[in-house]
């Protein structure tokens, strides 16, 4: 895995995490800006996930099957919490949104540890 990509979309988990928590907070529902990060931030998955997948069948590895379910659990997480959020517009969806976000930088995190240490 490319180590700049996985911190990158970690920490955009973690922007798109606290600006859904704010607006649980204030009581807002989805609004543009977490709607364009949280796009972003599933491109930046999907790149990860295809990086990953090349990269590891190209190193011929033998962790495959704990890294390939995390890549995809990674890149499935966030549309599904946008959906929801999209469907539910109170503070509830963006709640939603806020956990698939940290999900998310766990999830990031765990998949680059695989990377590093094989397992």
């Amino acid at each position: 895995m490319i180590g700049a990509l996985a911190w990158g979309t970690g920490a955009l988990a973690a922007l798109v995490g606290v600006l859904a928590v704010v607006s649980t907070a204030r009581g807002r529902g989805l609004d543009d800006v977490e709607l364009v990060a949280s796009a972003l931030l599933e491109l930046g998955l999907l790149a990860q996930g295809v990086v990953g997948v090349v990269l590891w069948a190209g190193a011929g590895r033998d962790d495959g099957a704990l890294f390939i379910p995390y890549l995809l659990t990674a890149v499935l997480v966030m549309p599904l919490a946008l959906f929801w959020a999209l469907g539910e517009r109170s503070r509830y969806g963006t709640a939603v949104l806020a956990v698939g976000a940290w999900t998310e930088v766990v999830l990031v995190l765990r998949t680059w540890q695989i990377w590093v240490t094989g397992g």
